[in-house]
């Protein structure tokens, strides 16, 4: 399969499409979601969020870490994409019989009659998963990243509008269940369109045990997580109320989608990136540095703005019926600030092909995340605890990472602070500002607005009199990009 040679220029240009596009996607998907909200009740998202903990475990089992053994692999053909293909179809087949027959004990087991149809009609979802795996892999090999990102926007805007519809249709549930299943549906269509191809029922034994090797690892460090990530909810959903399940993940996912969407633009494009340069171990640890420098002057700021923006935030987007969620997406903005200090350090070990180093950091630290759960809940039983406890997690699994990264890399959590100390203080500064006008006596709207203008003045101020490199570098190529935008538009109008 023919691939960009990966330079500077290919690097930079697919991370500001990643960037760019992806945040407008995002953005459109946060959109839909708050519509929506507006609309249903805490208790039908509360109903969805217990759903979606098992469907996304059994969609992390279908993938099977052959995703990312796929992108991590310097040479791969058609017949790669095509055996993954057969094996996550296979497995899809198998998981969606074991969720449709195991709907009425999940019921049961949560004292909720109406999971059983739910779970049983949703599970057939778990059949795109095979489509969407490959072929996003495919597209991600070859830094397609516009077209990914485009087909995304699309079936966003499709499947959100037949969503909100179907809630002022009075569908309740399913109209949240209908966006979700139709936003794969399209995407999958979408991604063969815009790369012509399809993957075929060709299937090689020698090729799935060479990605086998490194995929299972990558399998079990993905089940660990998707396990973790979703036991809150289940816990929460067991033993406390739907609607604190609902408020619980509203405020998770707010947070959530912000940090994942910056994050996750950026790693997509390093992990192919780093992939291509693992034997040389100095320019790993050059770009682990670069990386790990945009990625905490985009997140940080954001989350520490969230923190302080919180209740007016929620206000406007969700009504004041929501606002039991402000302390949960108070918590999990502090846990998810921790994302650009984790995130790229785990992707370089992804990309130098150490399945065997991830696998046992991903064992040690969801043992320790999932003892601080267990000492939360025991000493405080409160969803509240369950948020803090989270937040504790996050902040301790930084130093976690940090030291097989250090010995592989030799990356520090010293050098990475020394990459980011300038950003830290801007962020903190301004979050203490923002956090000081919160206590004007004004409309809270006209309040979050001040509060986020104010804001980004001040954090970008201070960025460029602290002279932040990464800051500076960012705003050369923005200024950089208009003027050759506005060039080539004047240079065609004079022909």
């Amino acid at each position: 399969m023919e691939t960009k040679p990966i330079t500077k220029k290919v690097v930079a240009s697919s991370m500001a499409y990643s960037v760019i596009i992806s945040l407008i996607s995002k953005a459109i998907g946060l959109i839909i979601s708050i519509v929506l909200a507006r609309i249903l009740s805490p208790n039908d998202f509360g109903i969805v969020a217990i759903v979606m903990a098992f469907v996304d475990i059994s969609q992390t089992i279908i993938a099977g870490g052959f995703k990312v053994a796929l992108v991590q692999k310097k040479e791969v053909d058609d017949l790669d994409f095509s055996t993954v293909f057969i094996i996550n179809l296979a497995v899809s087949a198998v998981m969606v019989v074991v969720l449709f027959f195991c709907a009425p004990v999940i019921s049961q087991f949560y004292h909720s009659d109406s999971l059983v149809k739910i779970i049983q009609v949703y599970s057939f979802s778990l059949l795109f998963v095979p489509f969407s795996s490959v072929l996003s892999a495919r597209l991600e090999k070859k830094m397609k990243f516009k077209e990914l990102m485009l087909v995304n926007i699309v079936s966003s805007v499709i499947s959100g509008t037949v969503g909100i519809v179907s809630a002022y249709l009075g569908l309740g549930v399913w109209s949240i269940l209908l966006y979700y299943a139709l936003h794969s549906l399209l995407s999958c269509a979408g991604m063969a369109i815009v790369q012509k191809w399809f993957p075929k029922l060709k299937f090689s034994l020698e090729k799935a045990k060479v990605l086998f090797s490194f995929g299972w690892k990558m399998l079990v460090s993905a089940l660990l997580t998707a396990f973790y990530n979703n036991i809150r909810s289940i816990i929460i959903g067991k033993k406390y109320s739907e609607a604190d399940l609902a408020y619980y993940d509203r405020g998770r996912q707010i947070p959530y989608i912000i940090a994942t969407t910056l994050d996750s633009s950026i790693q997509n494009v390093m992990l192919p990136t780093i992939s291509s340069v693992q034997e040389d171990k100095k320019k790993v640890k050059y770009m682990l540095s670069k990386t790990v420098k945009v990625s905490i002057l985009l997140i940080l700021p954001a989350m520490f703005g969230l923190l302080v923006i919180a209740e007016p935030l929620v206000k406007l987007l969700l009504t004041d019926k929501w606002l039991p969620c402000v302390p949960y997406l108070q918590l999990i903005a502090i846990a998810w600030a921790t994302m650009p200090f984790s995130s790229a350090n785990l992707v370089a070990i992804k990309a130098l092909g150490k399945s065997n180093v991830y696998l046992i950091l991903e064992i040690v630290r969801r043992i320790i995340m999932i003892g601080i759960l267990i000492i939360s809940l025991a000493c405080f039983n409160s969803v509240i605890a369950v948020a803090i406890g989270f937040a504790i997690s996050m902040w301790v699994d930084v130093i976690v990472i940090m030291i097989p990264v250090k010995r592989i890399i030799g990356y520090s959590l010293f050098d990475m602070f020394k990459d980011s100390w300038k950003t830290i203080l801007s962020a903190v500064v301004m979050g203490g500002v923002v956090l000081g006008l919160s206590y004007i006596k004004i409309n809270y709207i006209v309040l979050l607005v001040v509060q986020i203008v104010v804001g980004a003045c001040i954090y970008l101020l201070l960025c460029k009199l602290l002279k932040n490199d990464v800051y500076l570098n960012i705003r050369l190529e923005v200024i950089n990009f208009f003027k050759n935008h506005f060039h080539k538009k004047d240079r065609k109008e004079d022909k």
